[in-house]
């Protein structure tokens, strides 16, 4: 089998996952203060918000590609 280089994201899902994950994190922030800390939401919290920092950095390699590419 030949290796093939994986496609990249298409730009459009980074956003709506960037998105959903930012609201997610604030959804779940908000949720944690008005709760009295419950774990599941600061659980929630984290994993959206590492989430959110998976998508700015594939956004800023999407951009920094582009930004070599020759002219």
């Amino acid at each position: 089998m030949e290796d093939q280089a994986p496609r990249p994201i298409p730009f459009a899902i980074l956003i709506i996952g960037l998105t959903l994950a930012v609201g997610l994190a604030m959804w779940s922030g908000r949720q944690y203060l008005v709760h009295g800390g419950g774990i599941g939401y600061g659980i929630a919290g984290g994993i959206s918000l590492g989430a959110a920092y998976a998508f700015i950095k594939q956004i800023k390699i999407r951009f920094s590609a582009k930004s070599n590419e020759p002219k």
